[in-house]
């Protein structure tokens, strides 16, 4: 796991400045890499190519990058982990070609060699990478499917450059940032940016999941096209009745491929463990690696207190249960406090998730234990329609559609009305035009398509990454989804459960108790009333938000936050006050104004 960066310039920068660049972005990624850097840079293109490495696999030097190619012609700077790679090499080496490294990154450069494009659709895994092809003078950028691995750039006619993290981009001559105030509000609506291109910054783009971009020199300017997806999601089935050998065939399957998906995301050079919460996704996922693994699974769930939700109970069953090596952390008002105010550039592109703190400290506690390398279980819930919105869309068809969209949107915006109500709706029917109007599946595609990876992606790379601990989410696997997207709805909900066949499957093959399995989801935000009562976390969020002409007043919110502090209603506003918890609105403009203060000290402005 790494950070990966690079820029071009014309006129081009000399190579003793240009290399001063490339380690000045490397130095603001270092968190994503301690343990080794690298640089290159192509002197008769101007092109400067970076990459901070976390050493998982092949520990050696031969692992060191920018990767190229013996002749030369192709060189590579890759962010990410190819659990597949060894299969590939098997089949590139049955077809003539020899390996010097025992690297997932030279898999990829000889795929390449072989296969052109079509290399990275074969490729099961997590990774962002830079790709540079001498032949026709294109660099190209492409995503991992579900977007586990972020991807951002930025250019212009004469300037160009990508990274890992936006923060990446300070040190580039000719590219100053700027906030985005639009996507501030949609930001400020939904708690993160649903589409796949915009950030909170002005001309700063994302490559989408599943997608590539080709950059190309020519004649001392560069030409960017795309994105181009290279991989889809499977359409699914019609809905139908299932009998009952269909649903234990389906079973089957699933077993089949989780215990491959599972294994060969275990395979690391550095100690891995896994995040357990007692829910049903990371607890099948420790069974799984129980079942590969030759030596005890270490675990660790997290606790709070005081707070009276607590899972760590159902964590210490399953563990007891599979004979892990369990551990807990638990973390306190305090510890949570601190992260905010010292940790906020790390949330990187914004989101709103308050689970980001809690994660923030549980990774660097990880990360002191001495694991390097976690599984965890996001993923499972949008992949197998674990959301109640999902059992909303096939419990109430008789809904009409403008109401059913508003319900979504209520749903995902935690508000009763806003501005990008109408934009939201013509997405949904996008997806329902494209399902045939199956109302479980456009959901479901929605939560694949644009909630994981702007989201709960975003989440999990930023807080690990901050520790330089790799997580790895095997639910989001390409072999999992070519399986499961595939499935008719019935599949996924009906005998008056959700994840119908993951729970069928964990009760037929005694994966867990029946308690673990028949659980309904529980969660791992940070606990609400620290957040409602804790003196602490008010008058920090009061003061970030209120400054004198600060956000509230852009947002033209003084006032009902105002009263909210204060504990009053205002009837003018209350179709948002009803909703004015700290983990909506209020929050989330808590952690923009923050955010914001943060980016303003390094030079940048709204």
């Amino acid at each position: 796991m790494c950070g990966i960066y690079g820029f071009w310039q014309s006129p081009r920068l000399p190579d003793e400045a240009a290399q001063a660049v490339l380690q000045n972005m490397g130095d603001r990624l270092r968190h994503r890499g301690p343990d080794d850097y690298g640089a290159k840079i192509l002197e008769s293109h101007g092109l400067a190519l970076g990459h901070r490495r976390l050493s998982i696999i092949d520990l050696s030097p031969a692992g060191r990058q920018p990767m190229s190619t013996p002749d030369g012609r192709l060189v590579i700077t890759f962010n990410g982990e190819i659990y597949n790679y060894r299969t590939l090499r098997q089949e590139l080496q049955s077809l003539g070609h020899s390996f010097r490294t025992q690297t997932d990154t030279e898999v990829i450069l000889v795929g390449y060699q072989q296969w052109g494009d079509e290399v990275f659709s074969k490729l099961a895994g997590m990774f962002a990478l830079a790709l540079w092809d001498a032949s026709n003078h294109t660099l190209k950028l492409v995503r991992d499917p579900t977007g586990v691995k972020p991807l951002l750039y930025r250019y212009s006619e004469t300037h160009f450059a990508f990274a890992s993290e936006v923060k990446g981009f300070l040190p580039v001559p000719g590219m100053k940032l700027e906030i985005n105030r639009v996507s501030m509000a949609t930001y400020l609506e939904f708690g993160y940016l649903y589409d796949n291109l915009s950030t909170l910054f002005t001309d700063v783009e994302k490559v989408p999941p599943g997608s590539m971009v080709n950059c190309t020199w020519k004649e001392g300017s560069i030409h960017v096209s795309g994105p181009q997806a290279y991989w889809k999601y499977p359409q699914a089935e019609a809905d139908r009745p299932l009998s009952a050998s269909e649903l234990d065939d389906l079973v089957e399957q699933l077993h089949t491929t989780l215990q491959e998906v599972v294994a060969t995301q275990l395979q690391s050079d550095v100690p891995v463990g896994l995040l357990l919460s007692g829910g049903l996704d990371s607890s099948i996922l420790a069974a799984y690696a129980v079942r590969a693994l030759k030596e005890p699974l270490k675990t660790v769930c997290m606790g709070f207190d005081p707070t009276p939700l607590d899972e760590r109970p159902y964590a210490r069953q399953v563990a007891d249960f599979l004979k892990t090596d369990h551990r807990e952390m638990i973390f306190r008002p305090d510890d949570i406090l601190s992260e905010i105010q010292t940790n906020i550039l790390y949330y990187d592109d914004l989101f709103w998730d308050t689970g980001f703190l809690s994660s923030l400290a549980i990774y660097r506690s990880c990360k002191a234990q001495g694991l390097t390398v976690m599984l965890v279980g996001e993923g499972s819930d949008e992949l197998f329609g674990g959301y109640q919105n999902f059992q909303s869309a096939v419990q109430h068809r008789w809904l009409p559609n403008q109401l059913f969209q508003y319900r979504q949107y209520r749903h995902r915006s935690g508000q009763q009305w806003g501005n990008s109500f109408q934009q939201m709706m013509r997405l949904q029917n996008r997806l329902l035009f494209e399902n045939q109007g199956d109302r479980f599946q456009a959901v479901r595609q929605f939560e694949l398509r644009h909630q994981i990876p702007n989201n709960l992606n975003m989440k999990v790379d930023r807080a690990s990454m901050a520790s330089s601990v790799e997580a790895r989410v095997p639910f989001q696997d390409p072999r999992l989804l070519n399986l499961v997207c595939r499935w008719p709805t019935s599949a996924l909900l009906g005998d008056g459960m959700n994840k119908r066949v993951l729970r069928m499957l964990a009760q037929k093959h005694q994966l867990l108790p029946a308690e673990i399995y028949q659980r309904q989801k529980f969660g791992m935000m940070l606990p609400g009333q620290w957040m409602e009562q804790a003196s602490e976390f008010k008058n920090l969020a009061r003061d970030a938000m209120l400054q004198p002409g600060g956000l509230a007043d852009h947002f033209g919110l003084r006032r009902p936050m105002e009263r909210f502090f204060e504990g009053k209603d205002d009837a003018s506003w209350r179709h948002v006050r009803k909703h004015l918890a700290y983990n909506t609105v209020a929050w989330r403009l808590a952690i923009l104004a923050l955010w914001c203060d943060a980016w303003k000290r390094e030079g940048v402005g709204w």
